[in-house]
C-alpha cells in the first residue's frame, strides 16, 4: 500500500497544486498539555492558561488557483489585559504560531509574515514518510505520514520536530497548516510536538476567495536566520 500512495504522489504532484477549485478550511487546535509542568507551583497556572489560550484558537487555510494562504482567525473579543496578552504571545511561542504563511506553488516561492517581516523563500520539494496506517478523520478516510525536522536549539545543538500529519486522497489538494504540504491530499489533521491543528470545517467551490500577498520590504530565509542567530548570541 506504501509503494501504491508513493507512485499516486510521483504521478499526480503537479496536478495537485494546479488544482483549480477555490477551498476555505478551518483548523481547530488540541493541545496535549504535558502533565508534569501542569503540576509545578512555579509553571502550572501560566502553563494551564497558555494551553487554554492555544486550544481556544482557530486557523483558517484558503486557497485559489495554486495560492494558498494560513492566517489565525481574529477573536470576537481580543485580549486586552497585560497578563492575557502576555499569556497569548507565550503561548504562539510554545503552542501555535502568530505568523502568515502565503505560497505561490505556480511560482514556486513563499512569503511568511512574522513580526512585521516579510521572509520570502522557495518552495522546495518536500519528503514525507507515506505509510497504509489509515483511520476515519471527521468521516474521511485519512492515510498517515510522517517528516523528521531538524532544529538548533537554544542550547546550540540540533534537535528533532517530529510531525505527524494524516491526508486525505480523496480530497487532492496538497496543502496543510502552516508551511506543512505537498502530500497526495489535503492534510486533515497535523501534529507538531504537543499541538494538533484538526480540519473541522472544510468548504470547496462554492466559496469566495481573496488572497492577498503582503508588500513590503522582504529578507531571504537565509538573512533572518542570520540576524535571529545573532539576536540569540549564537
Amino acid at each position: 500500500m506504501k509503494n501504491i500512495i508513493m507512485l499516486f504522489f510521483l504521478f499526480t504532484n503537479s496536478f495537485l497544486f494546479s488544482q483549480s477549485t477555490d477551498g476555505k478550511i478551518v483548523y481547530s487546535i488540541h493541545i496535549s498539555a504535558d502533565e508534569r509542568v501542569l503540576k509545578s507551583e512555579k509553571m502550572g497556572k501560566l502553563y494551564m492558561d497558555m494551553s487554554k489560550n492555544a486550544a481556544d484558537r482557530m486557523y483558517v487555510l484558503s486557497f485559489k488557483e495554486g495560492k494558498t494562504s494560513f492566517l489565525k482567525a481574529e477573536k470576537l473579543n481580543a485580549a486586552e489585559d497585560k497578563y492575557e496578552v502576555t499569556v497569548s504571545k507565550l503561548a504562539s511561542v510554545m503552542f501555535t504560531t502568530d505568523d502568515n504563511y502565503y505560497y505561490d506553488f505556480v511560482n514556486r516561492y513563499a512569503i511568511i509574515e512574522t513580526n512585521g517581516t516579510l521572509i520570502k523563500e522557495a518552495v522546495k520539494d518536500v519528503n514525507w514518510e507515506m505509510t497504509s496506517e489509515n483511520k476515519i478523520i471527521s468521516g474521511i478516510l485519512c492515510y498517515k505520514a510522517t517528516r523528521q525536522l531538524e532544529y538548533l536549539g537554544r542550547d546550540n545543538k540540533i534537535k528533532i520536530n517530529n510531525i505527524v500529519a494524516w491526508f486525505a486522497p480523496s480530497l487532492p489538494y496538497s496543502y496543510g497548516p502552516k508551511d506543512f504540504y505537498g502530500l497526495p491530499g489535503l492534510i486533515v489533521q497535523l501534529t507538531e510536538n504537543r499541538t494538533t491543528y484538526l480540519a473541522n470545517k472544510i468548504e470547496l467551490d462554492d466559496v469566495e476567495i481573496s488572497i492577498d500577498f503582503p508588500k513590503g520590504k522582504m529578507v531571504s530565509k537565509e538573512e533572518f536566520d542570520k540576524k535571529l542567530k545573532a539576536q540569540m548570541g549564537m
